[in-house]
């Protein structure tokens, strides 16, 4: 009699327990449908932002090879109209790495070389003389020398000829002609400012048009080159005052036996001279105006 009331009320309460469970169900389906077109709706617009971010570094690009271009004609125009020359000289040091062969095995080393840079009245010419025969090529180097010192000194050089000497003790093969640049702009600013250069500085660091000093290698052969005749500042790019060297270790996971490995390690460059017996300061900088207050002071 009270079995059938009860039986009811559970049917009731299953139906019920199924109706939820639909709902639910539908709930969780629409979240899921809602869900996956939202993420198609981003994965759209990241694939457009990445379209629109590519066509703006195209643009900027661009933008940057026409303004590069005018700036050049600009600049020819401007020598063009140069109402006169200018006469000078300078002299710096500068220190390349060449490569050297010991039996089986090739091995890289610094040497020092002399540049001389002579400012004469002229057409706006560039001469490269070496001596003696010195495989280095600075003709890029000298171009982009005389477009960052017309700019640092507000001269016009189109009325100038240029003509540079590299001086070495014998025949080499230079292995990092462009790491000359930085000494090649200091000294033209020096002939042309009437300046005198300590020859107690050295530095390493290719030029870039906007007068930057810019990254070389064989920091490490360079600065003792440097070291051994008598420098006692070596400048170098920014970022170049540290460098990675592999240093050796040894383990012993078994009795009897030796593993032996290279980590790297970041060191200090200058102290790294001194270890090895090189006394010299060794000094970062990012222009060549930053450079030439070193050379003058």
């Amino acid at each position: 009699m009270y079995e059938e009331p009860r039986r009811n009320k559970s049917n009731r309460l299953l139906v019920l327990a199924l109706i939820l469970n639909l709902v639910l169900a539908g709930a969780v389906g629409y979240l899921y449908v809602d869900r996956s077109r939202l993420q198609s709706t981003i994965n759209g617009l990241v694939v457009s932002q990445q379209a629109l971010s590519n066509e703006l570094n195209m643009t900027r690009t661009q933008m940057q090879y026409y303004q590069n271009q005018a700036e050049y004609y600009s600049r020819l125009i401007e020598r063009e109209n140069a109402s006169q020359g200018f006469v000078g000289e300078a002299s710096v040091n500068i220190v390349a790495v060449r490569s050297l062969r010991r039996g089986f095995s090739v091995i890289h080393e610094g040497i020092t070389m002399t540049a001389e840079i002579e400012a004469e009245i002229g057409e706006g010419r560039i001469l490269v003389n070496t001596e003696p025969r010195v495989g280095i090529d600075v003709q890029t180097s000298v171009r982009t020398a005389i477009e960052v010192a017309e700019k640092v000194t507000g001269i016009n050089l189109g009325k100038t000829d240029v003509i540079l000497t590299i001086l070495a003790e014998e025949e080499n093969e230079i292995i990092d002609g462009p790491s000359a640049g930085g000494c090649i702009t200091v000294a033209l600013l020096a002939a042309i400012q009437g300046d005198s250069l300590n020859d107690t500085v050295y530095m390493t660091g290719t030029i870039e048009s906007d007068g930057s000093i810019g990254q070389i290698g064989g920091v490490v052969e360079k600065g003792a080159a440097a070291a051994e005749k008598g420098a006692k500042l070596f400048l170098v790019p920014e970022g170049q005052g540290t460098l990675i060297i592999r240093e050796k270790k040894e383990s012993h996971p078994f009795p009897g036996m030796t593993v032996i490995t290279y980590e790297p390690k970041e060191v200090d460059l200058q102290e790294y001279l001194h270890e090895n017996g090189y006394e010299i300061k060794v000094l970062e900088v990012q222009t060549v105006e930053d450079a030439y207050t070193h050379f003058i002071g």
